[in-house]
């Protein structure tokens, strides 16, 4: 009953954005699922959502939500949210919301003559409230990160570094958080498309060392939305074992006429 409640809610979402659409959408740039984003931005002057559901092996669930603008023609802003949050099966101290992220990203080169584009993108988490539990720190994040993206033939990669700073709760200090990912994509077949990620996560003052795996399918349902599938695979003890990735993102147009990519 809960993965079909959620699965409705996901449905919902995607009609309530086609019908949110005032002029033309223009074709999607998802960042979703993996851990990293690559140097695409959403389509300038229109409005862009991803919507997805996470379900772990211990019975965890989470759903992460993006919207986004094209503030530009290479310029992005962007908030994650995540308004449902279980760990190991239960809301943990009532708090069922995931705490929200602002963000921008900008394509400071394009791809060119055998050349990879290049992005920096800079985010900062914003704390519901001031107690640390499994869903929050309770003390702001703040992250930067370097992204290049290249064409290999007909696929794509995508390298990506991120620096974040952990608050502590309470004025406890900053932990430092090192991301790193490489991704490569690519077509298969008309309208559906692979992906495949590796990427680590480490925290050194906690002790947090994260290896995983993510691989998976997209579909275009349309010109301006784009299913996924996909699963996570834990490579190492801190990053768990396995979890199932669906979601969908969809451009939605804006208030002005829009020209495609």
């Amino acid at each position: 009953m809960r993965i079909r409640s959620l699965a409705l809610l996901l449905l919902a979402s995607a009609g309530a954005g086609c019908a949110a659409a005032v002029h033309e959408p223009a074709p999607p740039g998802p960042q979703r699922p993996t851990l990293s984003s690559d140097t695409s931005t959403t389509h300038p002057g229109t409005l862009e959502y991803e919507a997805g559901v996470v379900l772990d092996d211990e019975g965890g669930v989470n759903t992460p939500v993006t919207l986004k603008y094209g503030a530009g023609s290479s310029t992005e802003i962007f908030l994650d949210w995540a308004p449902y949050v279980e760990i190991d099966g239960e809301a943990r101290d009532e708090k069922r919301a995931a705490d929200p992220t602002i963000g921008v990203r900008h394509r400071f080169r394009d791809e060119g003559d055998g050349s990879p584009s290049a992005a920096v993108q800079l985010k900062l988490k914003v704390p519901s409230d001031g107690d640390a539990d499994d869903v929050s720190s309770g003390a702001p994040d703040g992250f930067a990160a370097g992204i290049v993206t290249g064409s290999l033939g007909e696929a794509s990669w995508n390298g990506f570094y991120e620096f974040g700073a952990l608050g502590e709760p309470e004025g406890g200090g900053v932990d430092a958080q090192h991301a790193l990912a490489l991704a490569l994509g690519g077509r298969l077949y008309d309208g559906i498309g692979a992906f495949g990620e590796l990427a680590a996560v480490l925290v050194p003052e906690r002790d947090f060392d994260a290896l995983f795996t993510t691989f998976g399918l997209t579909f275009a349902a349309g010109e301006s939305i784009l299913f996924d599938a996909g699963l996570a695979v834990g490579l190492s003890d801190d990053a768990g074992d396995l979890a199932l990735l669906i979601g969908v993102t969809q451009n939605v147009g804006g208030p002005g006429p829009t020209r495609h990519r």
